[in-house]
């Protein structure tokens, strides 16, 4: 969530103490839209410039444009801990790649 208010920020700070911690890495809340740890998850080239990215501000809204996807490899997990994770019941909640189905 980006350009949070206070209460919503407040509110999350009380909140994730109660859930699990996979589901709370899984969310964010940014207090400003320019806000420094929102790059750890997008690249610049895919969030508009109003917005502190470098990608051309839309005019143009349908057909829908999907920007480019940017692949991070120092954010990857090896298969191993993604193993790990399933066989922990870590990713009950997730979409699981086919190879692992079967195991």
């Amino acid at each position: 969530m980006v350009n949070a208010p206070g209460t919503i920020y407040f509110s999350w700070k009380v909140v994730k103490n109660f859930l699990h911690a996979v589901t709370v890495d899984k969310i964010t809340i940014a207090k400003k839209n320019t806000d420094d740890s929102l790059w750890k998850y997008y690249d610049k080239s895919q969030i508009e410039v109003k917005y502190g990215g470098t990608m051309p501000d839309k005019t143009v809204f349908y057909p829908f444009q999907i920007p480019e996807a940017v692949v991070d490899e120092k954010r990857l997990i090896s298969e191993e801990k993604y193993e790990s994770m399933l066989k922990k019941g870590e990713l009950k909640n997730n979409a699981i790649h086919p190879k692992f189905v079967a195991k």
